[in-house]
C-alpha cells in the first residue's frame, strides 16, 4: 500500500477519540545535538557556509537574559524551575500505536517543506521571518558568542 493510503496513527488517534495527553517524546537515544548535526547535514547544500554549532552553558545564556523556550526554542536550561522537563514518559504514545519516523527523514521532509514554502513565497529559504519576540536576536546572539 502506498504511504499516502495508509492510516497516519499519529494523526488517527485524534479521530479515534483517544481522550487526554500522548506525550509524544521520541524514541530513546535521540538526542537535541543529533537533531542540530542533522539539521546541518541536511540544509547543507542550501547554505553559503558551513553551520557552526556552538555549545553555550546554560548559566551564560541566563546571565545574558536569553528567555527559554522563546529566544532559544527547545532551550530548557538546568534549573529548578524547569528540573526533569525532558523526562517524559512516551510509553502512552506507543500503546495507542504511534509509530516514530527516523529522524532524516522527518529533518529531510521539513527542509524540503520549507524550501517549497519559500519558492511560493518568492524568497530564499534563508530568509526567515521572526515573529516579535520569539527567537534569538542576531545581535545578542553575536554578543554572546563574543564574550566566549
Amino acid at each position: 500500500m502506498a504511504d499516502e493510503a495508509r492510516p497516519r496513527r499519529d494523526v488517527d488517534n485524534t479521530r479515534r477519540g483517544i481522550p487526554g495527553t500522548v506525550n509524544v517524546p521520541g524514541p530513546d537515544g535521540i538526542t537535541f545535538g543529533g537533531l542540530l548535526a542533522r539539521c546541518s547535514e541536511i540544509t547543507e547544500a542550501d547554505r553559503a557556509a558551513p553551520a557552526t554549532i556552538q555549545w553555550v552553558p546554560d548559566r551564560v545564556l541566563l546571565d545574558a537574559g536569553v528567555e527559554p523556550w522563546m529566544e532559544l526554542p527547545m532551550w530548557a536550561p538546568d534549573i529548578p524551575e524547569l528540573a526533569a522537563i525532558w523526562q517524559l514518559s512516551g510509553d502512552r504514545a506507543v500503546r495507542t500505536g504511534i509509530r516514530y519516523r527516523p529522524l532524516a527523514d522527518t529533518v529531510r521532509d521539513t527542509w524540503l517543506w520549507l524550501r517549497r514554502e519559500a519558492v511560493a513565497t518568492g524568497r530564499a529559504v534563508t530568509e526567515f521571518e521572526r515573529a516579535p519576540g520569539i527567537g534569538l536576536d542576531p545581535a545578542k546572539e553575536q554578543a554572546i558568542l563574543s564574550g566566549l
